[in-house]
């Protein structure tokens, strides 16, 4: 059991019935933070400013000090103890604490990167079939060479949307758990998140929401800021805990390694193309990591862990 304080809360909203002509959606605005970002401060200013007077904007701390008291007054914060935090399962407390139609996630090292980001993320959602948007991810100008091109190769200018018939995997389709709206009635009707989830909840849900026939949207336009400046062996870490992910993930087992090839060989034209020589160098380091992390995780993954059911 999950214990919790809520220091402040604003007050909550009834979801609402929109029509076309008169798009004015409501969500709850989530950030999720372990008290450790440097861009904490920044994302709050960014959300509260982009977020309409009927939005919800929510911060769940587990961070091991209490919240700073810089937080801005409209934002509702909710603490749990450090230990209790988890991918999946906070994201699903999100959800309980959810009194809205539309639930939005953002990880406290993802800023959104103009004005139009909440639009761009709820706009799509006029499709009464669309039950999550995954946005874009953009590295900082501070970033390594090999991780700007990882996340330009990754997350493409160009928006995509998935059918419930159509083939997908980790690669063909960028998903996101830094940057993501959801329809919470959808979320709800397929279990929400999984608990104990320490890697990859977006794309577990997306599973179970796509086997049900609901339909998902890659926007382009929904740009936040985010990259890691991590060691090859975190590479190698992460990229492990994706192989295991992909076994998990009922029906992914046979097609989340699909694109990998066109992934690299994107990410070398793109280092190439804007870094030279030193750019390959950089992204075929990084890329020896993931692959090596992948392929291990697939054959080290066991039963339950992540926990897709």
């Amino acid at each position: 059991m999950v214990l919790r304080m809520t220091l402040r809360r604003s007050p909550e909203r009834s979801p609402t019935i929109h029509h076309d002509l008169l798009w004015s959606p409501v969500a709850t605005i989530a950030v999720l933070s372990a008290g450790a970002s440097p861009f904490l401060s920044n994302i709050l200013a960014s959300v509260t400013a982009i977020a309409r007077s009927h939005d919800v904007v929510r911060l769940i701390w587990s961070g091991r000090a209490l919240p700073p008291c810089w937080i801005p007054n409209t934002v509702d914060v909710v603490v749990i103890p450090p230990p209790s935090f988890d991918h999946g399962g906070t994201r699903q407390l999100a959800l309980e604490l959810c009194h809205t139609e539309f639930l939005v996630l953002l990880s406290d090292d993802a800023e959104p990167a103009n004005a139009g980001w909440l639009a761009a993320l709820l706009d799509p959602f006029k499709d009464q079939q669309l039950a999550a948007v995954y946005g874009r991810q953009t590295a900082r100008a501070t970033a390594p060479i090999a991780e700007v091109v990882f996340r330009q190769a990754r997350y493409p200018e160009e928006s995509r949307r998935l059918e419930p018939s159509m083939p997908w995997s980790m690669v063909s389709f960028p998903t996101s758990n830094a940057n993501a709206g959801y329809r919470a009635a959808a979320l709800r009707a397929v279990g929400g998140f999984p608990s104990r989830c320490p890697f990859g909840e977006d794309r577990i849900v997306l599973e179970r929401l796509l086997k049900n026939g609901w339909r998902a949207l890659y926007s382009a336009e929904a740009v936040v800021w985010h990259s890691h400046d991590i060691t090859w062996r975190d590479t190698f870490r992460r990229a492990l805990q994706t192989g295991a992910l992909s076994k998990q993930i009922a029906g992914a087992s046979t097609r989340a390694s699909r694109g990998g090839g066109a992934l690299l060989w994107t990410m070398l034209r793109l280092a190439w193309r804007d870094h030279g020589l030193g750019g390959c160098v950089a992204v075929t380091w990084t890329s020896v990591a993931r692959v090596l992390g992948f392929l291990a995780g697939r054959l080290l993954s066991r039963q339950g862990s992540p926990q897709a059911a």
